[in-house]
């Protein structure tokens, strides 16, 4: 796959713009040069002058593999990862950020609505979204206290599998179909 064996942090979306803020990671990274390898995984050519402060900004050790559309393949890297980091600043209910968590890989994520909406601070560590020395912070957390990462990692996993399995989620669509139906009181 070209990522490390393990131990790295991982950046991963779809394509990659500036709403991702991965330019945030990268910021924070450069205030803190003993970090782990990190990991880009997606599509950085839908911007050429947003790739191009990317490559200029990155540590030079940083392994960018481009778009990854295998789902084993995907989940095998982030399987090896550290620590998952969510910098986006805006973003609907991200599958991949509910994708990697349900793997069990601890995770930084922004504090926007979206994610603070699903989880809490006993699944994630959160940074203040756009704050590159906030998200340095969350970084020194999360690398600090493995053992903590683990344990916020696993009740998240634990959580996702408890709300958020199909079963439940097409129980919920029923329920709310059939309240829409009774509130209209059948035919006339």
């Amino acid at each position: 796959s070209g990522a490390p064996e393990e131990g790295f942090l991982l950046f991963l979306a779809g394509r990659i713009l500036p709403s991702k803020g991965l330019h945030l990671l990268l910021q924070a990274a450069a205030s803190r040069p003993d970090l782990p390898r990190l990991v880009v995984v997606g599509d950085l050519a839908a911007m050429p002058a947003y790739e191009r402060e990317i490559r200029a900004m990155a540590p030079p050790d940083t392994v960018f593999l481009g778009f990854v559309d295998d789902p084993a393949l995907l989940f095998g890297i982030a399987l090896r990862a550290r620590a998952f980091v969510f910098p986006s600043l805006v973003e609907a209910m991200s599958m991949a950020l509910l994708e990697v968590i349900s793997l069990g890989v601890p995770a930084l994520v922004s504090d926007i609505p979206e994610n603070r909406s699903v989880f809490e601070p006993a699944h994630v560590v959160f940074f203040h979204s756009g704050d590159a020395a906030d998200l340095a912070r969350g970084l020194r957390e999360i690398l600090a206290d493995p053992a903590g990462a683990a344990r916020r990692a696993a009740a998240a996993r634990e959580f996702l599998e408890r709300s958020y399995r199909w079963p439940g989620i097409a129980r919920q669509y029923e329920e709310t179909y059939r309240g829409v139906l009774a509130g209209q009181g059948g035919p006339n």
